[in-house]
């Protein structure tokens, strides 16, 4: 939160909370453009995942997000730390067929929805033509979703992560245990 972030400085050194007034489809687009004029790659870390063995899942909602957000504006994700191929597809399909958890992540995507209204290309793994079929698929989804009431379906994990912090970190920790 720029509000705090803003404050926060120690020795020389001061904390700027820099593009809070840009969309997540905007910054991604930025960070796209910043990396190719260095002819560079980058490991985004964007995971929600409670295993942080790899850096990104590449199937929670939030590596989907980004990975589809990169694909519109033509950018590869792989390049940008997912291990995925074209199988992607139908788990961002499946992904938005659930529906979203939140307003936030409803908004998130209708961001998506809306670049990708404007673009005419987008990135593809090997078939231009059978790609272009589940992208467009993709958007005919997301446009129904994106424009639909928000089930109320994590309300209830929501509600315990936040009244009891404690006791879901000891849970975390005994699931990776597990695992």
């Amino acid at each position: 939160m720029p509000e705090f972030d803003n404050l926060i400085g120690w020795a020389n050194s001061k904390i700027i909370h820099d593009g809070e007034k840009l969309t997540r489809q905007e910054k991604i687009i930025l960070i796209k453009n910043k990396i190719e004029k260095l002819s560079s790659s980058i490991n985004l870390r964007v995971c929600y995942s409670d295993y942080k063995e790899i850096i990104n899942c590449c199937s929670c909602e939030k590596c989907l997000r980004s990975i589809f957000g990169l694909m519109i504006i033509e950018g590869d994700p792989r390049k940008y730390g997912f291990n995925i191929d074209e199988n992607i597809y139908n788990e961002i399909i499946s992904s938005i067929n659930k529906g979203f958890s939140s307003q936030g992540t409803q908004l998130f995507w209708k961001e998506i929805y809306e670049e990708a209204r404007k673009r005419q290309k987008f990135f593809y793994f090997k078939s231009p033509h059978e790609e272009a079929i589940l992208y467009t698929q993709i958007l005919n989804i997301l446009k129904n979703k994106c424009y639909s009431e928000v089930k109320k379906g994590n309300t209830i994990k929501q509600s315990i992560v936040y009244r009891y912090p404690l006791l879901f970190n000891l849970y975390l920790k005994v699931r990776r245990k597990l695992k």
